[in-house]
């Protein structure tokens, strides 16, 4: 078992932060970071102040009404990005989150 599939485990086990999770492995919180941001984009886990929770299908009922295109996160109208393409538009977070995903585009 490699550590992300025994990260998810822990999480459902309890573990919600990152401190106790790079204790518990015994690695730096940066190394911790890394894989809950990869399992996030996977779309297997919701980061939301510092708290780390394995996603629900309510988690994903909710995203449905308008999500970051590059974190997932609800979108707040006061900071979303948008780009405008000529057959869609996709939505970020805020500016750090739209000039990540440009890298995407």
């Amino acid at each position: 078992m490699d550590r992300k599939e025994k990260l998810l485990e822990l999480i459902k086990e309890g573990y919600n932060n990152v401190k106790a999770l790079s204790q518990y492995f015994g690695v730096s919180l940066m190394t911790i970071y890394r894989d809950v941001r990869e399992l996030e984009k996977e779309g297997k886990l919701i980061r939301k102040h510092g708290e780390i929770k394995l996603r629900t299908p309510e988690d994903t009922k909710e995203e449905g009404k308008d999500t970051c295109a590059y974190c997932t996160k609800l979108l707040d109208k006061r900071l979303e990005f948008i780009y405008y393409l000529k057959d869609r538009k996709i939505k970020a977070c805020c500016a750090h989150c739209g000039l990540l995903l440009y890298k995407q585009i």
